[in-house]
């Protein structure tokens, strides 16, 4: 048998066809890798734009709050702050409370393991919360005040309770601050 003889058309129109076939790949491959990039290009700036939105978002946010903390630390190193008397810490954290609804609660905490805090109850604005613990030899209590600022409503009692401030990651992170270094004078829980 002999072999077969390709016409000159059909060798044109298969050469046209294979030409076809891998300039349209290759187009193909181009348009994918191209649009990868972009959208990876796209997308990195669209992340990088929401990051910086967030980040000056949250500066907002907590720029008031850090103030209020810097104030809070300059009282302290006057010895102003006594966490033995709640009153007198209301009197000065309950306007800090309100003024930063994104706040809950404020705590003071001495070397010696007395410490307060300050709660706003979550569910009703109005509703106040003060801890004291005092370290004692015999065993831990702490003194309970819970108020309402509306309606007057006044409860207290003293419990046990085994909580002392200083073996907390808060109350260590907060010890190992640097004052006057920026980024590195307030530890945030």
């Amino acid at each position: 048998m002999l072999p077969r003889q390709i016409s000159i058309r059909r060798s044109l129109l298969l050469t046209l066809v294979l030409l076809t076939l891998l300039t349209s790949g290759s187009i193909l491959v181009v348009t994918v890798l191209a649009g990868r990039r972009a959208v990876e290009d796209l997308s990195g700036r669209f992340i990088g734009k929401a990051a910086d939105q967030t980040r000056e978002e949250l500066e907002v946010f907590f720029g008031s709050v850090r103030d209020q903390v810097r104030i809070a630390r300059s009282w302290a190193a006057s010895n102003s702050l006594d966490a033995d008397k709640p009153l007198d810490l209301n009197r000065v954290f309950v306007p800090v409370l309100e003024a930063n609804p994104q706040l809950s609660s404020m705590m003071v905490s001495e070397s010696t393991g007395t410490g307060y805090m300050l709660l706003r109850q979550a569910l009703d604005g109005d509703e106040w919360m003060n801890r004291v613990i005092y370290v004692k030899p015999e065993g831990n209590e702490a003194y309970k005040r819970f108020w309402n600022s509306r309606t007057g409503a006044l409860r207290e009692e003293t419990v046990p309770m085994d909580y002392d401030a200083r073996t907390r990651l808060w109350y260590r992170g907060a010890m190992n601050t640097e004052p006057g270094v920026p980024g590195k004078d307030i530890h945030w829980t």
